[in-house]
């Protein structure tokens, strides 16, 4: 089952999420890993976040933040943990494309092998253990497109949960914050799709 193939990507991926790290790593990636564990780290230790000229623990990526802050609160191998997060994201992104694709693909083999190939990449298999909102930022935006390609957003209701899901993004990471003109293109889109809202002629 799908279940069971995704499972046995994420035990083979937490195998290997403490080895050494990938050739594929630039020397910038230590400096954000380092950044965002040590911002967890020093709210336990010291009860604050770090302070920063841009103030990322508090407008870059709070959510983010605060969730990597209470994960390494649950075992002795922070750093483990720190990566068990990003590797979680990955997957339920992982899940969430799966549920997207099989949607307009007829046939299941075709997104299985998708599926397998995609986790078969160094390049995922890299930023699935990073330490950075990027994993967490992916899975918001993978469940706001899995919304929104099954949802009608010309319902009023329906418009304000694709809204949340845009703003749980944002929290996680404020680079989100180019969803906001993609949320409301799809909106206009229902809204002429269902006539509810004309242009000219059209």
């Amino acid at each position: 089952s799908v279940i069971a193939l995704f499972a046995v990507f994420l035990g083979w991926v937490l195998l290997w999420v403490d080895c050494d790290p990938s050739i594929l790593r630039r020397y910038g990636d230590f400096g954000d890993e380092g950044y965002w564990f040590q911002n967890a780290a020093n709210k336990l230790n010291h009860g604050r976040f770090l302070t920063d000229d841009q103030g990322q623990a508090f407008f870059g990526a709070p959510l983010y933040n605060w969730l990597l802050t209470v994960f390494i609160q649950l075992g002795d191998s922070r750093i483990f943990l720190a990566k068990l997060l990003s590797v979680l994201c990955t997957f339920g992104s992982g899940i969430l494309l799966f549920h997207i694709l099989n949607s307009f693909i007829q046939n299941r083999a075709q997104v299985l092998l998708f599926v397998v190939l995609f986790f078969s990449l160094a390049e995922v298999k890299y930023y699935s253990a990073w330490i950075s909102p990027v994993s967490m930022e992916m899975l918001g935006v993978m469940a706001y497109l899995a919304f929104v390609l099954k949802n009608d957003l010309s319902r009023t209701k329906n418009a304000m949960i694709a809204g949340v899901l845009v703003l749980l993004c944002l929290g996680i990471k404020l680079t989100s914050i180019t969803l906001i003109p993609v949320l409301a293109s799809h909106i206009v889109y229902d809204l002429l799709k269902n006539n509810i809202v004309t242009v000219g002629n059209y």
